[in-house]
């Protein structure tokens, strides 16, 4: 049997995200089922940037829904004029000074996909440039932190990297990329 959404209806938006209920036909049955969406952030793009030597940059910022920091790879939204490959490429750079020559994509990831409608693209950058004066982002509070790859993988399994999209660029990355970081 086909499932499908019989009516959704906006509950709640604000000036980030919507709140949809949907009637849902489920087999024989019929269900209500709330999700999110971001208002204008439902692209985004985060990258796994790696210094000559395979050390990988993370940033540790302060996130204010759980109250504190984080460590997490750089990445931001896909504004609707911009290319995955651009907006990856001025995220790097806002966020870390680092300059990419070199992008490799590692595809399209869902996060709750139940419950959050957003798709996150991964990168891997290679061949990484300081750019000497770059401000980076004004609203974010972030510091820098480089690590061997190895190391990175450690610090998921010590609950010291717990977003859930670092830890799966991360994991993805040293799985089918194991070349390019050991």
């Amino acid at each position: 049997m086909k499932e499908y959404i019989l009516k959704k209806t906006k509950k709640v938006k604000t000036k980030t995200f919507t709140v949809w209920e949907a009637d849902l036909k489920l087999g024989r049955n019929k269900f209500t089922w709330e999700h999110i969406s971001f208002n204008q952030a439902d692209k985004s793009v985060m990258i796994a940037p790696l210094t000559g030597d395979n050390k990988l940059v993370l940033i540790k910022k302060f996130c204010p829904a759980v109250n504190g920091y984080e460590y997490v790879l750089p990445g931001g939204k896909v504004d609707k004029d911009s290319s995955l490959e651009k907006t990856a490429k001025r995220e790097l750079l806002e966020e870390t000074g680092y300059y990419p020559k070199k992008l490799i994509p590692l595809g399209p990831f869902k996060i709750l996909p139940a419950y959050l409608v957003g798709t996150t693209y991964g990168f891997i950058a290679k061949e990484i440039v300081k750019k000497e004066g770059v401000n980076g982002d004004e609203l974010e509070s972030i510091k820098l932190i480089e690590v061997p790859f190895n190391k990175a993988v450690k610090l998921i399994k010590e609950e010291k990297i717990r977003d859930v999209r670092s830890v799966a660029i991360i994991l993805y990355v040293s799985t089918f990329f194991p070349n390019l970081v050991s």
